[in-house]
């Protein structure tokens, strides 16, 4: 999606493969992809010198986006640390061995406006905060561990899908996914 090569790729997949074109708009063809992990367990707290330390916590801030949507407020996360997210691209969240819930970005605001809660993350002061939609679908993990995510580099922490083929397969799956929900 970084090259014009590859945006040419991606138009002429997608376009020739009309399957695959029910949900998919043009403008999702050209969409970055941006997936963070959840982490199974909640990390533990620290007392140093008698004050509470609460590093970053991928479940316990994904449990606070839930209640957020609960409360009728907007799911938000902060961006990849290249903040090059933009209104329209995906954004999922992968739960290992499990599935991965897949959102799309519908607004991007600077850093001042991250939730309090986050100050305690250390070194993710400068992200972007990304306004999320409802879910628009789950992947389920058998199908995710096709896309080859691995082909992009392990996940740590929030990062953009860079290869080609695992974003192709990436949307086509999002397409199957939401044919097979609103059947």
């Amino acid at each position: 999606m970084q090259t014009s090569n590859g945006d040419e790729q991606m138009s002429n997949m997608s376009t020739s493969d009309s399957k695959y074109n029910f949900y998919l708009s043009s403008d999702d063809i050209t969409a970055g992809i941006i997936i963070t992990p959840i982490s199974k367990h909640f990390k533990p707290n620290i007392i140093l010198n008698g004050e509470l330390i609460r590093g970053p916590d991928s479940k316990r801030d994904y449990n606070e986006q839930l209640e957020r949507v609960e409360r009728g407020e907007h799911m938000c996360w902060d961006d990849s640390n290249s903040n090059q997210s933009c209104v329209g691209d995906f954004f999922g969240f992968r739960f290992h061995d499990d599935r991965v819930e897949v959102h799309k970005i519908t607004e991007v605001h600077d850093p001042s406006h991250r939730l309090p809660s986050w100050s305690e993350n250390v070194g993710q002061t400068k992200r972007n905060v990304l306004m999320l939609s409802p879910r628009v679908c789950i992947i389920p993990w058998s199908d995710w561990v096709k896309i080859g995510w691995h082909a992009s580099g392990s996940l740590k922490g929030t990062q953009r899908m860079m290869n080609i083929k695992s974003q192709l397969q990436f949307l086509r799956c999002i397409n199957r996914q939401h044919q097979e929900q609103h059947q």
